[in-house]
């Protein structure tokens, strides 16, 4: 595994395999030509949602995220190449903006991992988006949600799909003066009570 430099985000650094050759390359019709229509339009379909998450934390020691994220490296895009068939050819590593410090013996998860993720990854090409020599797909990956997915989750709606609050704390204090409107509340609905709304108009 070697480290590059982005060829022009000079202050992207590229983590992959020294044999890549793709993940700078322009992406071109399958005869070489430039795509007609944007790249967004070529979108792709995971198969298996959530694999990536579950690979890393299955190749990677969770000290070493861990570590990765107190230096700084808090998050980083996990992309690969894909055949026109879908099956990942190429994995690499996308940080910014500083050059991350990782050593040798560290190269070997990440080799690791992107051995796994060409394994595991499945991916389909809809027919409106065939025709590329190759795809660009990716995940941005935050170091810490990965570690702690509970602070990632979406407060909890109720069926009416409101957020639902906190109980309220009240002091004793409070919980008296309550106590003494509801019994006041109390005695106006018994006053008012089997009273038609004419009768409880006054007029003037």
């Amino acid at each position: 595994m070697v480290i590059r430099a982005h060829s022009e985000l000079s202050r992207m650094w590229i983590l992959e395999e020294q044999s890549n050759y793709r993940s700078m390359a322009p992406i071109l019709l399958e005869d070489g030509s430039k795509p007609p229509k944007p790249l967004d339009r070529y979108y792709t379909h995971m198969v298996n949602p959530g694999i990536i998450e579950r690979t890393i934390l299955s190749k990677m020691p969770i000290s070493l995220l861990s570590h990765y994220d107190t230096e700084g490296i808090d998050n980083f895009s996990l992309c690969f190449i894909l055949t026109p068939n879908g099956n990942v050819a190429e994995v690499f590593f996308a940080f910014s903006p500083s050059r991350p410090n990782i050593t040798d013996e560290e190269m070997v998860y990440w080799r690791s991992l992107s051995d796994e993720i060409k394994r595991v990854v499945k991916v389909t090409i809809p027919k409106e988006s065939q025709g590329l020599q190759f795809y660009n797909k990716g995940k941005r990956i935050v170091i810490s949600k990965l570690l702690n997915p509970e602070q990632a989750k979406p407060a909890t709606r109720t069926s009416g799909n409101r957020l639902r609050k906190p109980a309220v704390q009240m002091t004793e204090e409070e919980r008296e003066k309550k106590r003494v409107r509801d019994e006041e509340l109390k005695k106006v609905i018994e006053e008012y009570r089997g009273k038609s709304i004419l009768e409880l108009i006054e007029v003037k």
